[in-house]
């Protein structure tokens, strides 16, 4: 064991899989229609599997133990008091707390050390603002047989997915979406609507997936239904609220929190190891690791110079005294092999091109260790993103300069940009600042990390896609999520907190994590750093000048990192991604985008298609994004048969 729980106990902590169906009309569940749906998930549990049918309802649920190794977590788990029924994937850290109060108020009595027998009897005793009163990362399925209703429930930020879907009177859900493509009657067509964002950004957005009639829950929100209609209520959102101004108030309440916050995500009956890059964020979790030698770091190197951060991150290490290993990521000849399984984990659902590389990283620390601490969400809560001081100026002197000026002088940058070989070069950053600000009019934000852009629409789009331009901006609903109120940089990070953050970050954490049995925590994620981080003013933690992630890097100069590492600049976890598709995905990008491309017809023009492989074969690198957006929806739609 590698830290005992406060109170000297065990508990079981289940990151697992979770599925499910509810017939609302009565209908009989077919046992074998929730062990489909469940197999479906054995990656996400490998350790063991439940099912539990009673006429119209059907839980299912894989394992994957944590803590507390023994069956006593089995799932679906069955309150015989309150005639409760539990399929949960998750960690509440406060499990303890919650023991308490249930058994102070209640007189809740338990069986068992696992974590998931609270919720039942929290549910009980606080209905759905119980979910509120729950720390940690979750999706949950709560059958309550009294009153003939399901709730489902997702995590404040969505680390932890739930899909689900209505065909009929007949509830589905999963915690992903080839569960229910495991159902034969289950409708499979494709969404214009959503392929237009994906196309444009990479992913459909929190609240769609690419497929007609299958939603994600949205995070911090519940799904209610019974017999009578259902409805989805969101109980939390981030939200930026200044409280704090001065810097050193924030850099000593930091200091007094992180910690603690760290120490609670350690608790483990099996290995614990840190994804460590050469970045300030992992950095700062290796800081909160004092004399914790055993624990080992993994490492990305790249062949390519400009994406390598390997020297970084080895000097961090050393500091902390972590035992690091490398893991390469584009040596071999299986690069084709890895990114047909990313897809088929991610269900298409998702283009970003690092999830191909931290796939690689948690198929290597998966045979070694079964829980991994990530640096995720701070750039998103402490203004890490050059995007954040880019929409402050775009914002202020975007109305002084015509947008046709813009749009020509960013696509001659993106032309230079095509020529180099660099991670994101001047000239792309350039090109995408003046792109974002001739297409983003009072918006800009969401443009700069636009793939597809609007003058490329009209070659492209094919007849399945027909006017859906001229229906709405690719983006809107992005833009939609910047709101109304406080500065610029601040309606960006909620953006980006509610939108880009769940949409994309986490869907790659957790698929490609999940996709080799390993559970991964996110420390900056836990809701006592994000209210915190969300209390700041924007001056404290990104002034207009000096670095950026101010507070943070003030704590890691505090514990005697060094500057090179304390005042670098962020580089991003990339890949090579314009060299891999002329190289290792060559062949499938010659079957998939040139002599097969009609399998992306009606919604793309397959000549079009072919004509983008071929100019960049030829070396324009420009829309080496697009492709691999492409390329991702290509190789699902024939293996998946959507």
């Amino acid at each position: 064991m590698l830290r005992a729980a406060a109170s000297g106990r065990k508990r079981s902590i289940e990151m697992c899989g979770i599925a499910g169906i509810v017939n609302f009309d009565g209908e009989p569940i077919a046992r074998q229609s929730i062990v489909q749906m469940t197999e479906t998930l054995a990656h996400r549990g490998p350790d063991s599997s439940g099912i539990w049918v009673e006429d119209h309802v059907g839980l299912g649920h894989r394992r994957l133990a944590i803590r507390d190794l023994s069956p006593a977590g089995a799932q679906p788990m069955i309150d015989p008091h309150a005639k409760i029924a539990v399929s949960y994937n998750g960690e509440l850290y406060n499990d303890v707390e919650l023991r308490r109060a249930l058994g102070h108020t209640a007189g809740a009595r338990f069986h068992t050390s696992c974590d998931t027998e609270v919720i039942a009897p929290s549910y009980r005793l606080w209905g759905k603002n119980a979910f509120l009163k729950f720390e940690g990362m979750y999706a949950i399925a709560l059958w309550d047989q009294v009153n003939e209703r399901l709730i489902l429930a997702r995590d404040p930020i969505g680390i932890k997915p739930l899909y689900f879907s209505f065909v009929g009177r007949s509830l589905r859900f999963a915690s992903e979406i080839k569960a229910l493509l495991a159902l034969k009657d289950q409708p499979r067509q494709l969404s214009p609507q959503s392929l237009h964002r994906f196309f444009a950004q990479g992913y459909p957005g929190p609240a769609r997936s690419l497929i007609d009639g299958i939603e994600p829950l949205p995070p911090g929100s519940t799904l209610v239904a019974d017999r009578n209609g259902w409805r989805v209520e969101h109980f939390w959102q981030p939200k930026r609220h200044t409280k704090i101004v001065s810097f050193e108030e924030a850099l000593s309440r930091f200091d007094q929190l992180w910690p603690e916050v760290v120490d609670d995500q350690l608790i483990s009956d099996v290995p614990v190891a840190l994804l460590l890059s050469g970045g300030i964020d992992s950095a700062l979790i290796a800081t909160a690791l004092p004399g914790r030698s055993d624990l080992s770091a993994y490492t990305a190197s790249f062949g390519e110079a400009a994406f390598d951060e390997s020297g970084l991150a080895a000097v961090t290490a050393r500091h902390t005294n972590l035992r690091q290993r490398f893991v390469s990521i584009d040596t071999g000849e299986d690069i084709e092999i890895r990114f047909l399984d990313v897809v088929a984990k991610v269900d298409g659902q998702l283009a970003d091109s690092s999830a191909l590389a931290f796939y690689s990283l948690c198929q290597k620390a998966g045979r070694e260790v079964r829980v991994l601490l990530t640096g995720d969400g701070a750039d998103e809560f402490f203004a890490g993103y050059e995007t954040y001081r880019a929409t402050r100026l775009a914002t202020a002197v975007g109305p002084l300069f015509p947008n046709f000026a813009m749009r020509h002088l960013s696509d001659a940058l993106f032309a230079k940009a095509a020529a180099s070989q660099a991670k994101v070069g001047a000239a792309e950053k350039f090109a995408r600042l003046l792109a974002g600000m001739a297409n983003g009019g009072a918006r800009p934000h969401p443009q700069w990390r636009r793939y597809l852009f609007p003058e490329q629409i009209h070659t492209l789009y094919g007849t399945g896609m027909k006017d859906i331009d001229r229906e709405a901006d690719a983006l809107d609903e992005y833009a939609a999520a910047l709101g109304t109120e406080g500065s610029a940089a601040d309606r960006a990070l909620e953006a980006d907190q509610r939108y880009y953050l769940p949409g994309d970050m986490l869907m790659k954490t957790d698929s490609m994590s999940m996709a080799h049995g390993v559970e991964v925590r996110v420390p900056f994620l836990d809701r006592r750093i994000m209210e915190f981080a969300n209390g700041l003013d924007v001056a404290v933690i990104s002034p207009l000048r000096g670095p950026d992630k101010r507070i943070l890097r003030a704590y890691l100069e505090r514990h005697g990192l060094p500057k090179d590492l304390t005042q670098g600049t962020k580089k991003g976890f990339n890949i090579p991604v314009a060299s891999y598709l002329r190289h290792g995905l060559r062949s499938l990008g010659e079957r998939l985008l040139d002599r097969e491309a009609d399998c992306l017809a009606p919604f793309l023009q397959p000549d079009a298609v072919r004509r983008l492989w071929r100019e960049h074969v030829d070396g324009n690198s420009r829309y080496s994004y697009t492709l691999w957006t492409l390329l991702t929806l290509a190789t699902w739609r024939t293996t998946a048969n959507v």
